[in-house]
């Protein structure tokens, strides 16, 4: 009776660490997708409908001109996730990735994203990436556990289980829409 009831917590113990193992995957840490849309180089409004906006609510924070990727990014997952980009890299011809840290550029944050939700955003692409490359943004990703606490709580961003994530590779800047949507390589 003793050799079964240990047989039978060791196998018990080996299947609770294969699917410990194979449910923090490094294929995918957390579940926040990433699914590059297309490419816009106008998120402001018309000159009258943004002087109309001002009177009323004040002026805005005027977004830099350039060229923007629209990004679909969905949280499938059971717990609320916050990310921040760390660095873009553009890809040479020969398939070398060039890490850039750009100055003055909004890059991708998240914080608070709820479980099973889902949005669009928007993606600058850096200065210091060559418009006729593929680029990719390096970002971190982890568990948001304390999302009804303001931006401004130290308290708020406790290190769970971060991980270092890559947005799919995007197609350069200035290829035009009908490409933009075509796979890459």
């Amino acid at each position: 009776m003793r050799v079964r009831n240990l047989q039978i917590a060791v196998v018990s113990i080996a299947i609770a660490l294969g699917w410990s193992i194979s449910s923090t995957g490094a294929s995918e840490p957390h579940s926040l997708a990433i699914t590059f849309i297309g490419w816009t180089n106008n998120l402001g409004a018309s000159a009258e409908a943004q002087a109309k906006f001002d009177k009323v609510n004040g002026p805005r924070i005027n977004l830099p001109i350039g060229d923007w990727a629209i990004l679909a990014i969905t949280n499938h997952g059971s717990q609320f996730l916050r990310f921040d980009s760390i660095v873009a890299e553009y890809e040479l011809s020969e398939g070398r990735w060039i890490e850039v840290k750009p100055k003055q550029w909004p890059g991708l944050h998240g914080g608070a994203w709820m479980p099973g939700t889902g949005s669009i955003s928007y993606l600058l692409c850096p200065r210091e990436v060559p418009r006729t490359a593929q680029w990719r943004v390096r970002y971190l990703c982890d568990v948001d556990r304390h999302p009804e606490r303001s931006p401004l709580d130290k308290m708020r961003f406790e290190v769970v289980a971060p991980a270092m994530m890559l947005t799919p590779v995007l197609p350069p800047a200035d290829s035009n829409t009908s490409s933009a949507l075509q796979p890459s390589k």
